[in-house]
């Protein structure tokens, strides 16, 4: 090796321990405590519970594979979004010198927020900036028929916001009169029919979360969205001057790349996209897209920069030198906030070890995964129910309506038990109406920072 491949290597290496360490220390939440329950089931019934919830099943069929060899902690379940950030930052690079820009190294793009905090996750995002860099590989390189198709299938099992990629196929079509994309195009969508199946079945209640973020946020989240490419805050879409700032840089390169003749094939699509996720999200109500679509939107995104910082000439080697610096700055900010502990999971923590050490233990909500971690952590044996029972083994994960049968059941079997309890559910629970009804005078409620409970003899 010359001494540019050593220094790449020793690069790659450290960036592999920056995200192996992180990884290890950070608290799970409860997407990724889903995440682990879910692959701990056979196929069949992951299936089912998919069911009941918003994803598409390839992710936690791979996951489930890869725990049985390297276990299913948290951090084992994190390995694989590691492996698979580290990989893309090297297909970056390929995508990088196949389009000629050439100033950028390969590792600029572990730098940014995104394959930082997806490297730390046990979600399906690491997987869909994985395989973004395959198939943006084939997009920008040699456009072989079937790997484009492969590529593209295994995106739309991974996330159905993937099949909005079939935006780039058309725009070849139309305007570069590439007519091998019509069978692509019907491959891609014959091959994901079975996807359709599965969307019919996932109840609409299991988006409830979403209505959280159209309450919060305004229109000023269209202008602001290119600010999550440097900074790891993934939910704060707030206006303020920070984001427009970011927004209008980020806005400045996409508008530079749809002149540019180079990357126009790529830009037009990405925006196009850009105008459909969020003409979604505010035409239809029941859901908001926005959230984490950024990991979509990466790829492409790090080449338009990368062709703005790689021009030549004084002005752009300063630019180019000043963004590095910046973004090694927000790196290390943003890995020290990643690595700040889980409030939610210490507030939980510190009502069950006050009240709950021998009470049943019954959550309200989505915090059923997180309080069965921690029993598990704490080698705690307490019998745990998830209201409301119409979930089934979904845990806690969705938020959905209240029926007679469950406003029943939380009143015989728990509120008029002759068993010690300890209810907690969060403040911002859409059941805390219903339950301040039911309950009887003689239960006093707290509440402690985010989460309400009572404990009942």
């Amino acid at each position: 090796m010359d001494k540019k491949n050593n220094f790449s290597f020793f690069i790659f290496i450290s960036f592999a321990i920056i995200f192996s360490i992180l990884s290890y220390i950070k608290d799970p939440w409860q997407d990724e405590l889903f995440t682990k329950y879910l692959i701990s089931n056979d196929f069949g019934e992951i299936l089912n519970i998919l069911k009941n919830d918003n994803n598409a099943p390839l992710y936690y069929y791979i996951l489930h594979i890869f725990h049985l060899v390297f276990g299913k902690s948290i951090f084992s379940l994190r390995i694989f979004s590691i492996i698979l950030i580290l990989v893309s930052g090297v297909m970056g690079g390929i995508i990088l010198k196949n389009l000629s820009i050439n100033k950028i190294p390969f590792y600029i793009f572990y730098l940014f927020p995104l394959p930082l905090y997806f490297s730390s996750e046990a979600r399906c995002y690491a997987l869909i900036i994985f395989l973004s860099t395959l198939l943006f590989y084939e997009i920008t390189g040699k456009k072989r028929f079937f790997p484009l198709i492969l590529y593209s299938v295994l995106l739309n099992y991974t996330h159905y916001l993937s099949f909005l990629y079939i935006i780039y196929f058309l725009y070849d079509l139309i305007f570069y009169k590439k007519k091998q994309n019509i069978l692509i195009i019907a491959f891609i969508i014959l091959l994901s029919l079975p996807l359709f199946f599965l969307i019919k079945d996932q109840p609409i209640e299991s988006l409830n979360w979403t209505k959280y973020f159209l309450k919060n946020y305004s229109l000023f989240t269209f202008f602001s969205f290119l600010f999550i490419y440097t900074n790891i805050n993934l939910y704060s879409f707030q206006p303020v001057l920070k984001n427009f700032i970011f927004s209008i840089f980020g806005y400045y390169i996409l508008f530079l790349s749809l002149w540019e003749r180079l990357l126009r094939y790529l830009s037009i699509p990405f925006a196009l996209n850009f105008i459909i996720i969020f003409s979604i999200s505010y035409l239809y109500k029941n859901i908001y897209v926005p959230l984490k679509v950024e990991s979509f939107f990466f790829v492409p995104f790090f080449i338009f920069i990368s062709k703005f910082l790689s021009k030549s000439g004084k002005t752009y080697d300063f630019v180019r030198n000043f963004f590095i610096i910046i973004l090694i700055l927000l790196f290390a900010h943003n890995f020290l906030k990643i690595c700040k502990p889980n409030l939610a999971l210490i507030q939980i923590s510190n009502i069950i070890n006050d009240f709950g050490k021998d009470a049943n233990i019954c959550t309200i909500g989505i915090w059923g995964l997180t309080i069965e971690y921690l029993l598990e952590k704490e080698g705690m044996e307490n019998k745990l129910i998830i209201f409301p029972p119409s979930q089934n083994s979904h845990l806690g994960w969705c938020d959905f309506k209240l029926s007679k049968e469950d406003i029943n059941i939380l009143k015989k079997e728990i509120i008029e038990s002759n068993k010690p309890y300890l209810v907690l559910w969060h403040k911002d629970s859409p059941y805390l109406k219903r339950l301040k009804d039911i309950l009887p005078p003689n239960i006093t409620v707290y509440l402690y920072n985010d989460f309400y409970f009572f404990y009942k003899k």
